[in-house]
């Protein structure tokens, strides 16, 4: 039995300085679609990082305590905090401002543990939840759960009257969409914006798409309308280990 990661791992919207994840990001897409025997649609790393800028993203992420620091180096950036003395190793950290007033030499980064973003289709009409990744180390432990809630409610609050739908053939999404007041429906039901079927090139499944008419594939359309709306993108969502706290705006998934 693989051993679960420990600590809490932070869903929130991603900002400027998270496209330093994006390459890694389309690296375990396009792995994770080639491990399904499944093409994807191209995406390039100014999409993710134009995404990002547009407030149009969500990201997990999930601080780890590195080494030591030589001493007297400064913390920049990339490098998030000191912590306290003696704790080394390779583990996530739940508070690291608390830890940084004990003043230490241990270097703290940050990971990327899960991604995914909105787009807008037939003048707003509708909007499509896509990109749907999570970090392999953190798999099986709710982060999924928590991205997709996430950037639910992401596309209801900045496109409150939009048709939200999703096209997959992943059995876990699906049980996710459901759960969020998602239903299966035909092809013909969502947008027929030329330019969301043609991203659809690059699976090994578009001659099947392509034979049909663009109305009918391997994947199942669900689609979300807002007649149908069963909690408001501002409130409290809680779904066993899945936490959205209204304060911050953040989603923490507690294992």
């Amino acid at each position: 039995m693989e051993e679960e990661p420990e600590g809490t791992v932070t869903v929130r919207v991603a900002v400027g300085a998270d496209v330093k994840y994006v390459y890694a990001i389309l690296e375990e897409m396009e792995r994770s679609a080639k491990a399904r025997g499944t093409g994807i649609a191209r995406r390039t790393p100014q999409s993710l990082c134009k995404k990002i800028y547009e407030g149009k993203a969500v990201i997990a992420v999930v601080r780890k305590i590195g080494g030591d620091l030589p001493a007297g180096d400064v913390l920049t950036d990339g490098v998030v905090d000191a912590v306290a003395n003696g704790m080394g190793g390779d583990r996530p950290v739940d508070n690291v401002e608390d830890m940084v007033d004990a003043g230490a030499n241990v270097l703290v980064t940050e990971e990327w543990a899960g991604f995914s973003y909105i787009e807008a289709w037939s003048d707003g009409a509708f909007v499509s939840n896509s990109g749907l990744i999570v970090n392999p180390v953190y798999r099986k432990a709710g982060v999924g759960s928590a991205i997709k809630s996430a950037i639910f409610a992401l596309s209801r609050q900045r496109y409150p009257h939009a048709q939200i739908f999703s096209i997959t053939t992943g059995a876990a999404v699906m049980k996710l969409n459901h759960k969020l007041g998602f239903q299966p429906v035909t092809y013909s039901e969502i947008t027929r914006d030329g330019t969301f079927w043609d991203q659809c090139r690059h699976c090994v499944n578009y001659p099947i798409l392509e034979s049909n008419q663009r109305k009918m594939c391997l994947c199942t359309a669900m689609l979300f309308s807002p007649g149908e709306d069963l909690f408001s993108a501002k409130s409290v969502f809680r779904e066993k280990s899945v936490l959205r706290e209204e304060k911050t705006g953040a989603w923490s998934v507690v294992r």
